[in-house]
């Protein structure tokens, strides 16, 4: 028995709901903001022909709406349902906080299970935190066993421009790049278009190629040395008028670096966790930690 099969079983029985409702496939309709988008025909086909042999061994879960019922778990067995020549389907009805919980276990494990792209992976996630499943993208990796800038930036993924969002459904970008990418969008679109339009030539978008030209069209980062020399006091022993407002600028400049730095950073960490081991991640963190904690004292 699969981790969703046991959480759905143990909410059913925690509600006491057993009875099988027989609903006419026109009945039900698909929930709207499942990310999952796209179905073999070729497997519901050949799921249609087990129920006419063997019949539906398994319900589908369904919550009551305005217009009827809309499916929690069992898309595909209703799209075989309707190639049956009953057009019926089993289907036990859930409550709505029990249809978020069954939901959420179900994306997850759609998510191990099956090649889901990032856009579609990220929507997932999303939707734990909108259901109130988990509380932020902490809650998810934990919950899912991935590193939370993995989370972030899949949740980053989502605000981003269609365009940028189809290049890493399509496989032809990655996520790290197509952060740099929006970025790019953000100082030159004339840019990004460039790159976009090389990259869909080539097939590939080089993470090599959009840091190197996110450092080119980057604008000038404020304050700097020269900041730093304004704030000396003059001949007369008075510090320049001035001197405030440029260490205020030499902060935020650093400040800016910074958040650069933390970035990278992030991105390292989240590379780690996915292509190295568990011993890896732990050792690189455990030195970050320390050398933080020296820094910071």
């Amino acid at each position: 028995m699969s981790m969703s099969d046991s959480f759905i079983n143990d909410i059913l029985a925690a509600q006491k709901t057993r009875n099988v409702l027989v609903l006419h496939y026109g009945d039900v309709r698909p929930d709207p903001n499942q990310p999952r988008k796209t179905y073999s025909q070729e497997a519901i086909e050949d799921l249609a022909e087990s129920f006419k042999s063997v019949g539906q061994l398994q319900p589908i879960v369904v919550r009551l709406a305005d217009d009827g019922y809309v499916i929690v778990v069992g898309e595909r067995r209703w799209r075989a349902s309707q190639l049956t020549p009953a057009g019926t389907v089993e289907a036990i009805e859930v409550d709505e906080q029990s249809a978020g919980k069954i939901l959420a276990i179900q994306l997850v494990e759609n998510n191990q299970r099956e090649a889901v792209d990032p856009v579609h992976e990220a929507m997932a996630w999303k939707r734990l935190i909108e259901m109130g499943v988990c509380k932020n993208a902490a809650a998810v990796a934990k919950m899912i066993g991935r590193s939370e800038p993995t989370i972030s930036q899949g949740l980053k993924l989502l605000t981003m421009p269609a365009e940028v969002q189809e290049l890493v459904q399509t496989r032809v970008s990655g996520v790290d790049a197509a952060l740099d990418l929006a970025i790019i969008q953000q100082n030159d679109p004339e840019a990004a278009a460039e790159l976009v339009s090389e990259a869909k030539a080539k097939g590939k978008l080089e993470r090599a190629k959009t840091r190197e030209v996110k450092q080119q069209v980057a604008p000038p980062k404020k304050a700097g040395a020269a900041a730093a020399k304004k704030a000396a006091v003059d001949a007369d022993g008075v510090a320049d008028e001035e001197a405030p407002n440029d260490q205020q600028a030499k902060i935020a400049g650093w400040r800016a670096e910074i958040d650069d730095m933390v970035d990278a950073i992030a991105t390292r960490l989240s590379w780690i966790d996915e292509h190295g081991s568990r011993q890896d991640a732990a050792a690189v963190r455990k030195a970050l930690t320390a050398r933080l904690q020296k820094m910071l004292k």
